[in-house]
């Protein structure tokens, strides 16, 4: 039995080496990978990488299971326009799985503003409980005067998960880590806990700005965070995505800075403690047009700290009946500017809005109201409550 599946093993990598390549691409098992899911393929991955045009590394892993003892690194070499490109055959088809405790999994060092990094239709695997970070893209420059001049790079059809299944014991501490790493859209990706993880957190510099990421058809499963908005990041747009069995959805930890222009629009969440967890204020943030299940203990949008914010559109709902301490929306304190909270329908949840006594300049007009516990509460100064369905 044991030389029968080792004939079937070598038939597998066969057909996988005459698989179509994408041009410009190195095939893995070209450079001698076993995508058995036990042999160690980091020294085939390096190999790839030197056999890459130095300028357009592309790696391309047929389907299977590739083990890494190691982090799979890279480190641009230039400041001129260079990229490199992972490429799979799609989300659980190509699979690749870590080993190496409080290790990346894939971990690529930014140099310039010209190096970009494209991770498409792959699974990547931690094979240990806590591992570091699944995707880890750091730049090592420390003054970049205008980030938003950057070349784009992506992350596509990408999961990112334990290798023992969905939500199991194995997963990483954080899903994806962003240090500096400027212009980024992420498109189709899912991103599981356990629990105890943040899916992806996003970290600038007063020097090294973070800005431009987009988040589109995205699914957030069962962390504590699924996007964490650090220090210094601004113009995060979160689209069509679904945020179910978080503890928090989107959140922005005390003691920020420089944090901007937070846009969610079209997404659905269902979280244990918060939907949206602002604890620093993001100017210019505007949340529109999205599903929140309130669970009990818990709040759609909970403005801890707040500098400008755009409510409209939103269905707020209980997750769980009877509601108990289910709020839609709820102000604490005050930073700086006017908001806005209109146009939305909350329904059979225990309080729709909270204006604590903190909260200031919180435009409340025209929402729907069904059903719910408890009128709106005012306890802050220079708020208006105007007209709507109570």
């Amino acid at each position: 039995m044991k030389n029968l599946a080792a004939l079937f093993l070598v038939l597998f990598v066969c057909i996988a080496s005459a698989q179509t390549v994408p041009a410009g691409c190195q095939n893995i098992i070209w450079q001698g990978a076993v995508p058995d899911g036990v042999t160690d393929n980091t020294a085939a991955w390096n190999a790839a990488v030197r056999a890459s045009d130095p300028n357009q590394i592309c790696v391309y892993f047929p389907p299977g299971h590739y083990r890494f003892a190691w982090p799979m690194a890279y480190t641009f070499q230039t400041a001129a326009a260079s990229s490199i490109t992972i490429l799979g055959a799609g989300q659980d088809i190509t699979n690749l799985e870590f080993s190496l405790a409080n290790a990346p999994g894939i971990a690529i060092g930014v140099t310039s503003a010209f190096n970009s990094v494209h991770i498409r239709d792959l699974t990547v695997a931690a094979k240990m409980a806590q591992g570091s970070q699944g995707i880890l893209l750091s730049s090592s420059e420390v003054t970049n005067p205008n980030p938003a001049n950057t070349a784009p790079s992506d992350v596509i059809n990408v999961t990112v998960r334990g290798s023992d299944g969905y939500i199991v014991n194995n997963g990483w501490q954080y899903d994806v880590y962003l240090y500096t790493v400027s212009n980024i859209n992420f498109i189709n990706d899912n991103f599981l806990g356990p629990y105890t993880s943040t899916a992806v957190q996003l970290v600038g510099t007063a020097t090294n700005i973070g800005v431009v990421y987009n988040f589109i058809g995205d699914t957030f499963n069962g962390t504590n965070y699924g996007i964490t908005y650090g220090q210094y990041i601004q113009g995060v747009t979160v689209v069509n995505s679904n945020f179910n069995g978080n503890q928090n959805g989107i959140y922005s930890p005390p003691g920020g800075d420089g944090e901007d222009q937070l846009t969610v629009l079209s997404s659905q969440f269902n979280a244990a403690q918060n939907g949206i967890l602002l604890q620093s204020p993001i100017e210019a943030t505007m949340i529109e047009g999205n599903f929140f299940l309130v669970n009990n203990n818990s709040a759609g949008i909970n403005l801890q700290n707040y500098a400008g914010a755009v409510i409209s559109g939103n269905y707020f709902s209980p997750a769980v009946l009877p509601a108990v301490n289910q709020i839609g929306v709820k102000f604490s304190s005050y930073a700086s500017q006017a908001s806005i909270v209109g146009n939305n329908v909350f329904q059979q949840i225990t309080t729709p809005i909270v204006l604590s006594p903190t909260s200031q300049y919180v435009n409340v007009q025209s929402n729907a109201y069904w059903r719910n516990i408890n009128p709106n509460s005012n306890a802050g100064t220079n708020n208006t409550l105007g007209g709507g369905s109570q």
